[in-house]
């Protein structure tokens, strides 16, 4: 089904934030621990990254690090509060445990204005935990504050409840509650039919010792990464970014299909409910990006690859080289699906819109070639209904880490607003 481009805006990749003056002076830099070889380096600007999809013809990402400040980076899931207002929230900063230890855990209230073209940062804030809500060793563990950073979490994931914020985190996995303002309120293990679900990087069951062999798996990475809330906003749909691993560490497939999990969350006692559904992939290998609900059972769902650029830039003949995609994207899809009557049922696919393949027909961005634009990134982490004719939609930069826009550039965080009157009725 076809959805027509009606708005870009773009925040420029190297947009860079002061940290809160508590938080200290170490995190005026971000970014040290992002060589190859894990190793410190101080000095500004003195690491090149590869763009993570792209290691086998090493095309670089187009930022050096570390950078003075913390970058505004790494959305990975938004919501649409009112008129122009969408709260958003960054990940764990660049990708690992090992690498963000430096990178403080920072939600936005965002501007964004497709009439005027602006996009403006109305609030930052941090989370935080200085009550001592996480079970587990964090890096701030000394401060006052508690300051989260991204070898501590990795939110990918946020709703807003009331006078509460719920996080998605992608480590544990985790649900994690929080005030307005980033303040930790609680911490909740995510499990399944009572059994405790965890990835290698889930602290709780280091330092607790429970056999690996006796919880449900994760892959690294592949934790809580979409999440919806419904109508009434007393549930949360949490969903794996990926299949959880069976017996025989394989994904979880039926007759040969892979799906994921979504984990239903009670709010009102901040609890699992043991009820969960069932998302069909259409190709193996896949990934959901974020999921929200716009009724009591409809909502709007993201499947991609893992692939990034256009095939419009592909290398030709075989040839490998840094200056073309060697692996363009090839899936990128909202669909919109419908929740199951029955417990552990499948989502119902109704219809879905190609994010490679958009109508803009005046070719309103700059990246509009003959009536078309394509959204070709390697992590498309957001989606949200705004209206009953419109979607907006944004990508995850992978600030350091990711070049499918233009080769050798690193992606701008853009926000596209798209009309979707068919897809949505």
């Amino acid at each position: 089904m076809k959805a027509t481009l009606e708005g870009h805006l773009i925040l420029e990749a190297e947009t860079l934030k002061r940290p809160p003056i508590k938080a200290g002076s170490y995190f005026r830099k971000s970014g040290r621990f992002t060589h190859e070889d894990g190793l410190r380096r101080e000095p500004l600007e003195t690491i090149h990254p590869l763009s993570f999809a792209a290691r086998e013809n090493r095309r670089m990402s187009g930022i050096s690090l570390p950078v003075k400040g913390q970058p505004v980076q790494g959305f990975s899931g938004i919501v649409h509060l009112e008129k122009n207002q969408y709260l958003a929230t960054s990940d764990n900063g660049y990708g690992s445990r090992e690498n963000s230890a430096d990178a403080l855990l920072q939600f936005y209230i965002i501007e964004l204005d497709f009439t005027k073209n602006q996009v403006k940062i109305k609030q930052q804030h941090v989370l935080h935990d200085p009550d001592f809500k996480i079970p587990f060793v964090i890096v701030n563990e000394a401060s006052p504050m508690r300051y989260l950073t991204g070898a501590d979490l990795d939110p990918e994931s946020v709703q807003k409840i009331g006078n509460y914020l719920y996080f998605g985190d992608e480590f544990g996995p985790f649900i994690i509650k929080t005030d307005l303002k980033g303040r930790v309120i609680g911490l909740f293990h995510a499990e399944i039919e009572g059994v405790p679900v965890a990835s290698a990087d889930n602290d709780i069951i280091k330092q607790i010792n429970t056999q690996y062999e006796k919880i449900h798996k994760v892959k690294r990475s592949r934790g809580f990464e979409a999440m919806a809330a419904g109508p009434d906003n007393r549930f949360l749909y949490a969903a794996f970014e990926g299949p959880l691993l069976d017996e025989n560490l394989e994904p979880e497939s039926e007759n040969g299909q892979p799906f994921v999990r979504l984990l239903q969350f009670d709010t009102t006692h901040d609890r699992f409910t043991g009820i969960e559904y069932r998302y069909a992939l259409e190709e193996a290998g896949n990934s959901l990006g974020d999921f929200n609900l716009y009724s009591g059972i409809d909502g709007v769902i993201i499947e991609r690859d893992w692939l990034e650029g256009s095939s419009k830039e592909e290398c030709k003949n075989n040839h490998v080289l840094p200056t073309c995609f060697e692996n363009p994207a090839r899936f990128k899809r909202l669909y919109r699906v419908r929740l199951p009557k029955d417990n552990h049922g499948y989502l119902v696919k109704v219809s879905y819109i190609d994010l490679l393949n958009i109508n803009d027909p005046d070719d309103i961005s700059r990246y509009s070639k003959r009536g078309r634009f394509d959204f070709p990134f390697v992590t498309i982490e957001n989606v949200d209904i705004v209206d009953q004719n419109h979607i907006i939609v944004a990508n995850d930069n992978n600030f350091g880490f990711s070049s499918g826009r233009n080769i050798g550039k690193n992606d701008d965080n853009e926000f596209i607003l798209l009309e979707a009157t068919e897809f949505l009725r």
